[in-house]
């Protein structure tokens, strides 16, 4: 399954072969991973699989909020086994039943330690499922690998960040040395972090003592020349 897991390039690919190994191997109509937002404190659909010929798209599925989270893991332990949606109605959102057939619903945690880093998800339509010991072991298993995926997928995506801001420190400071006025200087760093940060623009301003008001005297991106005008 790792090795499956590490021909991906980027986060969403892992995740995207990670739920098709994972709703084939159990043969399950849904396999959904949810990556965990702390600003949001909601756990949202990243990635997911399914056999469904009639799948409505990702637009559908919502998120779950961790306090609902948290109240059923804290009810039902660290494997949530929803037999029967149906039974319990407000469990799954109505617009998405009106759509997707819900029935059973299993969730277990993905996280490092305490940190809560996402869930792993898998749903029957249709038909309620019953899973075994074995089954629901496998998927906790899988759960503990995905750990191993995000927390390396972080690491990486870090390394990367830190990467690119040292290029920007370096460049910027080749600027600075290279240039043969302040203003030559401000238009190349502009039009540097604002590709840096893939931004719509990026401007600087300066204090006008004659005006007694900020100012721009550099930019670079979408609309910066209108505003500079």
């Amino acid at each position: 399954f790792l090795e499956q897991l590490n021909c991906g390039t980027t986060l969403g690919q892992v995740l995207s072969t990670a739920c098709a190994e994972i709703s084939h191997s159990l043969g399950i109509d849904y396999c959904v991973v949810l990556l965990y937002d702390p600003v949001q404190q909601m756990l949202n659909v990243a990635r997911y699989h399914t056999n469904n010929p009639l799948d409505p798209g990702v637009g559908v599925y919502q998120g779950i909020p961790r306090s609902a989270f948290d109240a059923m893991r804290r009810q039902m332990g660290d494997v949530m086994v929803i037999p029967d949606v149906q039974l319990f109605p407000g469990m799954v959102a109505e617009e998405l039943l009106s759509v997707v057939n819900v029935r059973t619903l299993v969730l277990t945690p993905i996280e490092q330690e305490a940190e809560l880093l996402g869930a792993l998800t898998l749903v029957s339509i249709e038909v309620p499922r019953e899973f075994n010991e074995d089954e629901l072991a496998l998927m906790q298993a899988y759960a503990h690998q995905l750990t191993e995926v995000i927390i390396r997928a972080r690491l990486l995506n870090l390394a990367q960040r830190q990467a690119r801001q040292l290029e920007l420190l370096n460049h910027i400071a080749r600027v600075a040395l290279e240039s043969s006025s302040l203003k030559e200087m401000l238009d190349a760093l502009t039009c540097s972090i604002n590709e840096h940060l893939q931004a719509l623009g990026c401007m600087v301003v300066l204090w006008n003592d004659e005006l007694s008001q900020l100012m721009p005297i550099s930019g670079c991106g979408y609309l910066i020349p209108e505003l500079m005008a």
